[in-house]
């Protein structure tokens, strides 16, 4: 088990020095206008908007929570009174 994190920690880090090399010889090649929009997409990309449907997904998971929450909330009160 422990070796195989240790491979998949190799591979996360050989991505991402791949990732830092592929951006650096992009960047050169760009002018600088088209330097601040790669910039700006590669930010998008690490940080992604939640479409809708996520976010609907995300608030019924929080609502089934809530819910399971109160749930167990009043069984421990009935058992406590």
């Amino acid at each position: 088990e422990l070796y195989k994190a240790g491979l998949k920690v190799d591979k996360i880090n050989n991505i991402k020095a791949l990732s830092e090399i592929t951006d650096s010889k992009v960047m050169i090649l760009l002018n600088k206008e088209q330097k601040e929009k790669y910039i700006a997409l590669t930010e998008e990309m690490k940080n992604p908007k939640k479409s809708k449907s996520d976010k609907k997904v995300a608030r019924r998971r929080l609502d089934f929570k809530d819910l399971r929450l109160t749930q167990l909330a009043n069984q421990w009160l009935l058992q406590h009174e």
